[in-house]
């Protein structure tokens, strides 16, 4: 084995513990990932050229991709689809809490949960709302980090801080059922 190639996503010096938490999305011959310092990249995955990048805010998750668009979430709590050649925004969502988990896109819809017990359904094309649901937030301690998004047949899956998991109809965001995963 040997490094091919490799690229700085970020100026990272001066910070005390420089981490890196976005994961790469592979279309073909293009690699796409985004970065903590802000940016998000096109790279060539044979040589790592940089096809495009765009400023759109800090990066933890891995993109979704369907069609010609990257749907990226941010640290910033907001959605953001990309043209996968140009990099060009095609729309923004804003949420209400940092997005840490992929997008999924089902049909013409994109779903995603963010770190506020909130699960959104956009028009995948125009990123418009088609639903949205809010998990309960409890106020005794919970751990970061939440369970993203699982689709089977018609139904989305997620589970929340509370400890409970719901399945959505994907359709309309009605719940199908709610269950309890504490002991």
């Amino acid at each position: 084995l040997h490094l091919r190639w490799r690229l700085v996503t970020s100026d990272r010096a001066r910070e005390m513990q420089p981490q890196e938490f976005a994961s790469i999305a592979r279309v073909g011959d293009h690699v796409y990932t985004g970065s903590a310092g802000g940016r998000f990249f096109s790279l060539d995955a044979l040589d790592g050229h940089v096809r495009w990048q765009e400023k759109i805010g800090s990066v933890s998750s891995r993109p979704a991709v369907a069609g010609t668009l990257l749907y990226v979430g941010t640290d910033d709590g907001e959605l953001v689809a990309l043209d996968m050649q140009t990099g060009k925004e095609a729309w923004k969502h804003e949420s209400l809490g940092p997005i840490l988990e992929s997008p999924v896109v089902v049909n013409d819809t994109v779903i995603f949960t963010n770190e506020a017990d909130q699960v959104y359904a956009l028009d995948a094309k125009k990123g418009t709302a088609r639903w949205s649901y809010k998990g309960e937030t409890p106020e005794e301690y919970t751990l970061r980090g939440h369970a993203g998004v699982a689709i089977s047949g018609d139904l989305a899956f997620t589970g929340f801080a509370n400890g409970t998991m719901v399945a959505l109809r994907v359709a309309n965001g009605s719940v199908a059922w709610l269950t309890t995963l504490k002991g």
